[in-house]
């Protein structure tokens, strides 16, 4: 006799898991984490405009998780629940406005790809400094961001997204990171100068998601 809640759970079963999730009901959400909590098999998951969500606690025993998409959850304001993901290389939060503190972010060191997009309460970039397996960084639009020189040890980055940040003055900082292949620094409307950064890794006008 099998157990109901093995993890041998059909694709059917996980989405309407996340169908729960994602829902404007409170009860159907609390529903879908109840059953999340069976699936400790799970690999990726995207809950993508869950509105309801305001923190990610329940997904701390997922720990195989590797991918993790929550872009768009616009009242999402803590994600302390990802600190134990440690096998996480591809988190998306784009569009987490009211998200006010990343610091957990700093111990997700197996991360490759990090999309922090329009997350207007980001002011500086400090808890990623020990994420040095980064390839690809978005920040574009993350509109309060001013500092970004701990940028300047990510030496393993190949993509770096900085549009639209208004308040950002300098990236003189990125001169001396050699792998960026691809750098959008457009309406960073504050940007005074881009002096030592090479015209050829400079795409103006161009962002980019993958």
């Amino acid at each position: 006799m099998t157990d109901q809640h093995n993890t041998e759970q059909t694709p059917s079963e996980l989405q309407k898991i996340i169908t729960l999730l994602t829902s404007d009901n409170e009860a159907a959400v609390n529903q879908g984490i109840e059953k999340l909590s069976f699936l400790k098999e799970v690999t990726e998951l995207s809950l993508e405009g869950s509105v309801n969500l305001k923190n990610v606690n329940f997904l701390s025993g997922l720990s195989g998780l590797t991918k993790l998409n929550l872009s768009y959850c616009e009242n999402l304001e803590n994600v302390d629940g990802l600190s134990g993901l440690s096998g996480l290389t591809e988190l998306n939060l784009i569009a987490c406005k009211n998200l006010g503190n990343e610091d957990v972010l700093s111990g997700l060191s197996g991360l490759t790809k990090l999309y922090l997009s329009g997350c207007e309460k980001l002011r500086n970039v400090a808890v990623l400094s020990g994420l040095r397996g980064l390839r690809i960084l978005c920040l574009s639009y993350c509109k309060s961001l001013e500092k970004i020189a701990v940028l300047s040890g990510l030496s393993g980055l190949t993509k770096l997204n900085l549009a639209g940040c208004e308040s950002l003055s300098n990236v003189e900082i990125l001169s001396g990171l050699r792998g960026i292949k691809e750098l959008s620094i457009s309406d960073c409307e504050n940007l005074k100068t881009a002096d030592g950064l090479s015209e050829s890794i400079l795409l103006m006008n161009q962002g980019f998601l993958n």
